[in-house]
């Protein structure tokens, strides 16, 4: 059995970092802010230039076309462009804005404002069937048993205790007095 020749090639010692990762993104913070800075002198310096530049292209495009601009005309288009003539500035914030804001977005406010009105007649009509209308049927019941049954079951009782003969006359509801084996009794009615 041959073994594998052992591996003689000097072992490398581990190199040293540049530096944490932190410093690293330090490092390169720095270098983009100072690359941004000279992007911004440049073109500050090359304002002149850059207006040169598009006057001259504006130029060649209208005379393309066939029209004939004087370059004042030109300048003053320029100078307006500059001046953010053409730029958009949304207005302040108020009432106006605020109501322009919600007719654009009337759909959005609409689809919200429709789902509470339904989740609002939904709570609505389950209230009403599991506690108004139980109460009101509670309610006639009870006025239904109060003016109908309770009388007819006064008056059949009555009528069949004057058939038996022990009770003459008797009648709490409307305070009468009482007449049991041929002696009055009052009644007192708390």
């Amino acid at each position: 059995m041959e073994t594998a020749p052992a591996d003689t090639a000097p072992q490398e010692a581990p190199r040293k970092t540049a530096g944490t990762l932190d410093e690293l993104m330090l490092a390169m913070d720095v270098v983009d802010t100072l690359r941004h800075r000279t992007v911004l002198v440049e073109r500050e310096l090359a304002e002149e230039t850059r207006e040169e530049e598009l006057i001259a292209r504006l130029r060649t495009l209208y005379k393309g076309q066939g029209i004939d601009v004087p370059d004042s005309i030109l300048a003053q288009g320029v100078k307006a462009l500059k001046d953010s003539r053409f730029v958009y500035t949304p207005s302040p914030p108020g009432l106006r804005r605020m109501l322009a804001l919600a007719w654009v977005r009337r759909d959005q406010y609409g689809l919200r404002l429709g789902l509470v009105a339904v989740a609002a007649l939904i709570g609505w009509l389950a209230y009403d069937f599991t506690v108004v209308r139980p109460q009101q049927q509670a309610v006639e019941a009870a006025r239904v048993e109060l003016a109908e049954t309770l009388p007819q079951r006064l008056a059949a009782a009555r009528d069949a205790s004057r058939g038996a003969g022990e009770w003459q006359s008797y009648d709490i509801i409307f305070r009468k007095p009482i007449m049991r084996d041929g002696k009055l009794r009052s009644v007192t009615v708390k």
